[in-house]
């Protein structure tokens, strides 16, 4: 019966959402500067302007690791993200999907190769790194 389900209804792809900051999740002050620290839902967002796009995809509880901007991250908001990243593993999904702001972004995707590559391999998985250039007062 349930191979049945599968071809009428196929299984959804699981992503798990880690929000880590940045300028994708920040606003514009009225003078203009960046200011991060806002928890900002992004798969919500995402769903405003594209409806219907998420209903291809098992989200789950999207996790916020970090809210401030990239240049600010210290070794424990890294820590924090990495507590995420193990968390989100344990549950299996396809892929995990992070926003980041661009001035860590580098450093991070290197971070996080050296400590996962080799897991992430081995169950077929990826971590996707998604930013922005503008902050969400400017979409």
């Amino acid at each position: 019966m349930n191979e049945i389900r599968e071809i009428l209804q196929p299984p959804k792809t699981n992503v798990q959402i880690i929000y880590a900051g940045g300028t994708i999740s920040s606003f514009a002050t009225p003078q203009g500067y960046r200011e991060g620290g806002h928890f900002v839902d992004l798969v919500g967002r995402l769903e405003e302007h594209q409806q219907g796009f998420t209903k291809g995809f098992d989200i789950g509880e999207p996790q916020t690791a970090y809210t401030g901007l990239s240049e600010n991250i210290e070794q424990a908001d890294l820590e924090r993200m990495e507590t995420a990243i193990d968390a989100a593993i344990l549950r299996n999904p396809n892929s995990i999907i992070m926003s980041f702001g661009t001035d860590f972004a580098e450093q991070a995707g290197k971070i996080f190769q050296n400590k996962y590559k080799e897991r992430l391999h081995q169950k077929g998985m990826k971590i996707v790194i998604v930013s922005a250039n503008d902050d969400l007062s400017h979409p």
